[in-house]
């Protein structure tokens, strides 16, 4: 059983269609797709950055029955575990389950739409968590791109209404509710948008 720290990437197979719909109006199902393949591939570069002896790396892959494809496609150092079934809030919750199960001592969650996402940051939010129960990295969206903790929270990702405005507002609440000591990461911006793509220096045209 491993005791090792652990970080959780969300992440999609770059599907057209499946992935970055909210970009699909402007740019197309095919160039939402490459997109998405762009900044999994940057955000997993950021993570391969992290100089944290011990830690341990999940994909969290959907869908999770194409793990191989998965691993075909991000290599080695990586453990690629498939994606619960339900809503975000019932995968975030199994997947921490699983890995406070295993023996890790601090777990964080990210997605990856957000490039601006660096080593330091990563390595911030788990030094955080010796001392605090959650951090949480609020997402300029109203969202957050990073979650951890120390200790399992009752009920954190159950019924929130993810993708708005809201979300980081419901989860602040739910850890006070909680009485969890959290400590905020700065606030950076998902790409999500046309908007987005260009803040981030990604061009919206196919290459």
């Amino acid at each position: 059983m491993s005791r090792n720290e652990v970080l959780l990437i969300f992440l999609r197979l770059p599907e057209p269609g499946r992935v970055k719909t909210r970009l699909i109006p402007a740019v197309g199902a095919e160039r939402a797709a490459s997109i998405y393949r762009e900044l999994v591939e940057r955000v997993a570069a950021t993570v391969a950055a992290v100089r944290r002896p011990g830690l341990s790396t999940w994909a969290m892959v959907e869908p999770g029955t194409r793990l191989d494809e998965a691993a075909g496609w991000l290599g080695e150092g990586l453990r690629y575990v498939a994606q619960a079934r339900g809503d975000l809030g019932d995968r975030l919750e199994s997947a921490f389950r699983r890995a406070f199960d295993e023996g890790a001592p601090r777990v964080v969650a990210i997605g990856t739409d957000c490039v601006e996402l660096t080593p330091d940051l990563l390595a911030e939010a788990f030094e955080r968590l010796n001392e605090s129960d959650a951090v949480l990295g609020p997402a300029r969206d109203g969202g957050y791109y990073l979650i951890g903790l120390s200790r399992p929270v009752a009920d954190l990702f159950a019924g929130i209404p993810w993708s708005t405005a809201e979300t980081a507002a419901v989860t602040r609440a739910r850890l006070a509710a909680a009485s969890a000591r959290t400590h905020e990461l700065p606030m950076l911006r998902d790409v999500d948008t046309p908007d987005d793509l260009h803040a981030a220096g990604i061009d919206d045209r196919a290459p």
